[in-house]
């Protein structure tokens, strides 16, 4: 009985401990599996981010670039009437004798002319317009010309200070119409040097929003891949979960098979043990008080 006994436990021992390892390998793959999935929703979370991000920047960057050529192209216009503008304000300088940016040519030279001299308390060529360089009608016709140039670039002041040259005797003021046409003049490099930098900025602008762009198109390409790599995790973890969940099972059904029995047996084993035991003990009881001379346990016969 103590053999049979003894089996019965180290047959549940072994199958008891078998159902634990197969139930702490399956707690492990679970956990395992529950982490991937987790590492592939945040994967997917960041992919979206990354997405949104892409698709933000590729707009910014397409309306920067629309609204650079708009630009451009306004500005370009803007620049050919300034220009234009600038010439006609130097011409009328010159007809005035108050540019000296005209150099005399050698045939001129030859013929007696020479390079236009500033005066230098004036600050003009000829500050008495003693030397016309063109008829009255010329000059208003430039002038005019001007007034519609003006009208079109509409840089600020300039209507005004055009209509002071207006209202001047132009040749005999010719010192200060040169200081009006002087500040138009001015006014037009400071509107050229701002339409530079808003074309400067908004070159800058797109190429900024363009690198942007790339900057996420390469992020989502990692975080795609990332996502990719997650999932496959989450399908090789969700396998071997799958695998350690059925040897749970048949260890779980095999443990309680055996513990069943083990319950069947192991009772009447311990009764019939119990028993023996106390026979053993009241026998032993018996020879111990017929060998003092007592009587015996069992009475006499």
């Amino acid at each position: 009985l103590g053999g049979e006994e003894l089996s019965a436990n180290i047959t549940m021992g072994r199958v008891t401990k078998e159902w634990a390892e197969a139930m702490s390998s399956w707690l492990e793959a679970e956990s395992n599996y529950r982490l991937t999935v987790e590492k592939m929703k945040d994967a997917r979370e960041g992919g979206k981010f990354a997405q949104a991000e892409y698709e933000k920047w590729k707009t910014a960057y397409k309306q920067a670039k629309a609204d650079l050529e708009v630009t451009l192209a306004r500005h370009e216009e803007e620049r050919k009437n300034l220009f234009d503008e600038r010439e006609v304000i130097k011409q009328i300088m010159r007809y005035l004798g108050v540019l000296h940016d005209i150099k005399a040519t050698d045939k001129s030279i030859e013929a007696g002319g020479r390079d236009s001299v500033k005066d230098a308390e004036t600050g003009i060529t000829d500050p008495y317009a003693i030397k016309k360089a063109v008829s009255s009608s010329e000059l208003k016709a430039k002038v005019a010309e001007l007034q519609a140039l003006v009208l079109k670039t509409q840089v600020p002041g300039s209507t005004q200070k055009l209509a002071q040259i207006q209202q001047l005797p132009v040749y005999s003021e010719t010192e200060e119409v040169a200081k009006i046409l002087k500040e138009m003049l001015d006014d037009l490099a400071t509107r050229l040097s701002v339409i530079d930098e808003v074309d400067m900025q908004s070159k800058k602008l797109v190429d900024d929003t363009y690198q942007k762009m790339i900057e996420w198109e390469k992020k989502l390409v990692v975080l795609a891949d990332e996502a990719d790599k997650a999932k496959e995790r989450m399908l090789q973890e969700k396998l071997e979960r799958e695998k350690l969940a059925g040897d749970k099972d048949v260890a779980t059904q095999v443990h309680d098979t055996e513990s069943a029995a083990y319950k069947l047996v192991i009772g009447p084993y311990e009764r019939e043990i119990y028993v023996i035991t106390m026979i053993k003990i009241k026998i032993n009881e018996h020879c111990a008080k017929l060998a003092s001379g007592e009587a015996s346990t069992f009475g006499d016969r």
